[in-house]
């Protein structure tokens, strides 16, 4: 469902029906780090109260948007992450591609994902391939939140697992 919230947000955001009641009450305004409201005279993100988290710097699960549309509030695009999580999905946009996690290396494309301090590496002819082949590590090794293509699964067979490379800590 979309709703134009607020008196000082122009946007309209994404909400799953079951949380208008929750958001429909709420007096919400734009900071830095997103949509927040104000509860208990304490500013409260609204994707930690659509998702249920804690929120806070003493959390041990954060939220958010997996495919980052900041204004997409479904609770099926809110996975609740650990702060390693997030860190490891956070610094992966290279240069010269909108996408996450490829790099050119010029005659060819690598693929660079970063899971529980393991690095999986491996080199592709094209764009589109590493991207995909990023996508299919992450669902491989069960990383959660973002991905280049959502909407899209990939799976790897057991001769591309064999050829990926890993390895532990900083490269």
């Amino acid at each position: 469902m979309k709703i134009k919230i607020g008196k000082r947000i122009k946007n309209t955001i994404i909400i799953d029906d079951e949380d208008y009641s929750k958001v429909i009450v709420l007096d919400l305004y734009y900071v830095k780090s997103g949509i927040v409201a104000l509860i208990n005279n304490r500013r409260v993100l609204l994707r930690n109260i659509i998702a249920g988290a804690k929120g806070g710097n003493t959390c041990k699960e954060f939220v958010v948007h997996a495919n980052d549309d900041m204004l997409d509030f479904r609770k099926s695009n809110l996975p609740t992450m650990s702060r390693c999580e997030t860190v490891a999905n956070r610094d992966y946009r290279y240069a010269k591609t909108k996408f996450r996690g490829a790099l050119n290396r010029g005659s060819f494309w690598s693929c660079d994902k970063v899971f529980k301090n393991i690095h999986y590496y491996k080199n592709c002819k094209t764009e589109k391939k590493a991207l995909e082949t990023y996508d299919a590590i992450s669902d491989y090794v069960g990383a959660k939140g973002h991905r280049n293509f959502p909407d899209r699964k990939f799976t790897l067979t057991e001769d591309e697992i064999k050829s990926i490379s890993r390895y532990e800590g900083k490269k």
